[in-house]
């Protein structure tokens, strides 16, 4: 039978306990392109904005072949798409598209599981490849920290570059690292939860990694390495 329930251990720790989570495909059923439809629907008059998302649509293929080959090309492709968007505009769809969209593909038994974290002391880390304004609202409502892609700003309008390089599996644990180091976290008392490969190096970093939703990848180096693996439905 497929567990759901996550075993939680209470941080005793003298240092501080967190747990880290992916967010899109782990704590929701989202991915990064989704918005992307969402708010250039909105943005743009009719017919503009059918247009803006038939371009998106022809795209998708290239960023699936992109994804298998490069998550990290792949990112950088399908964050070029803000290219020339105002940031203002952009920012307030942001918060329109968590309320509208966002929140109903949260599986609810994420919210439920990150309350009992909270009540045994663990801080609460968002670390995903989505864009921070996107997650923002999610991070504000859980009081989370997040470690998420920031897109470069100039004169008002997005350039279609991100700062730094896209967060994928090396960068993940990297900032995982580095946010404990600052936080003073205690790492082997930590939990964190992934659903793909991309998660494997990140999870790696804890003491208490967890397989939520895993794509055959994650699966299969979860069964060997003895990982507790989850299953959550809406």
């Amino acid at each position: 039978m497929a567990q759901s329930e996550i075993n939680i251990v209470r941080c005793n720790s003298i240092k501080n306990c967190a747990i880290y989570c992916d967010v899109d495909g782990t704590l929701s059923r989202s991915n990064i392109v989704e918005p992307l439809f969402w708010i250039k629907k909105k943005m743009f008059p009719f017919p503009s904005n059918y247009i803006a998302i038939l371009n998106l649509i022809l795209w998708c293929p290239i960023w699936l072949v992109l994804d298998l080959c490069s998550r990290t090309q792949s990112n950088i492709s399908i964050y070029h798409q803000y290219k020339n968007l105002p940031i203002e505009k952009v920012k307030n769809l942001a918060e329109q598209y968590y309320i509208s969209v966002f929140k109903k593909k949260m599986f609810s038994k994420a919210l439920s599981t990150l309350k009992e974290f909270k009540d045994n002391n663990y801080k609460i880390v968002l670390v995903s490849g989505g864009v921070d304004f996107l997650l923002k609202p999610l991070s504000k409502e859980l009081n989370a920290d997040c470690i998420a892609v920031s897109l470069v700003e100039l004169l008002g309008f997005f350039t279609g570059e991100i700062e730094g390089v896209p967060l994928t599996r090396e960068i993940k644990a990297n900032l995982l690292k580095q946010h404990a180091d600052k936080n003073n976290v205690d790492l082997t008392g930590s939990y964190a939860l992934g659903d793909s490969f991309n998660d494997v190096q990140m999870m790696e970093c804890v003491g208490h990694p967890i397989a939520v939703n895993p794509d055959f990848c994650l699966r299969k180096i979860a069964r060997k390495k003895g990982w507790q693996i989850v299953y959550w439905k809406h």
